[in-house]
């Protein structure tokens, strides 16, 4: 992996390229990142800092080795993206569905279980990328979010993007408590998720129903957005201000 040598003194400025604005050059005129988007090459200092969004041509930054390393940052493919939503989606339905057997059981114990049931997805996207960046369907492609300048996102961004599916869980939750407020007790009797969902799905307020029709239509937004950009964001992408990366 390329460092920085100890005390380096040389001036690194911006020049103009014809897709991203500018680049950042080493003292021999080489490449080395694009400021203002993604570059192939980022800076990571102690704290994964990334690089600076913008570098005029009048600054002058001075970088040691003690400040900071060179190391190979990708974006995602779409096609990673996709396997890790299929991992995440593949464990979610298991949780689902262990949930679903015991709100099966009984009145009381659906009456409850539902709120985790319903809310459960969203959270374990919130709480893994807040805390480590990635869930355990990104972590097994090797890929991570952070935000759009390279660094690692926080609470508030990983906030934003599941604000979406984190609203839906929400409205989800209450069309089954209400649901199940309207069957009789005799309905449970531990015949699984399914049976009792196909029970509950016609006690939903129409606004419940709405909501998870527009979530459909949500989701499939999702997909094609990342195909007609870039840098391969989806909406929550942009609405939490982050995108998806590959470490090389």
């Amino acid at each position: 992996m390329p460092t920085l040598p100890q005390n380096s003194t040389a001036n690194w400025r911006c020049r103009p390229t014809p897709d991203s604005g500018l680049t950042k050059l080493t003292p021999d005129k080489r490449p080395l990142t694009a400021c203002g988007t993604l570059p192939r090459r980022a800076i990571k200092t102690k704290r994964l800092l990334g690089m600076p969004q913008m570098l005029s041509d009048s600054s002058v930054p001075r970088l040691s080795e003690s400040d900071a390393i060179i190391v190979d940052l990708r974006l995602a493919t779409f096609g990673q993206r996709i396997a890790a939503g299929v991992v995440d989606f593949i464990l979610a339905a298991i949780f689902i569905f262990l949930m679903g057997q015991w709100c099966s059981t009984s009145k009381n114990a659906a009456s409850i279980l539902v709120v985790p049931l319903a809310l459960g997805g969203s959270l374990y996207s919130f709480i893994g990328h807040a805390l480590y960046g990635r869930t355990v369907g990104k972590y097994i492609l090797k890929i991570f979010v952070v935000r759009l300048n390279g660094s690692p996102i926080g609470w508030n961004e990983s906030l934003r993007r599941s604000s979406v599916e984190g609203i839906c869980g929400i409205v989800w939750a209450i069309g089954l408590v209400s649901a199940i407020y309207y069957l009789p007790s005799d309905s449970f009797h531990g015949q699984g998720w399914s049976a009792l969902y196909k029970l509950l799905t016609p006690h939903f307020p129409q606004y419940v129903r709405t909501m998870l029709q527009a979530y459909g239509f949500w989701s499939w937004s999702e997909f094609i957005t990342m195909l007609f950009n870039r840098r391969r964001r989806a909406i929550h992408d942009f609405i939490g201000s982050t995108m998806v990366i590959k470490r090389v």
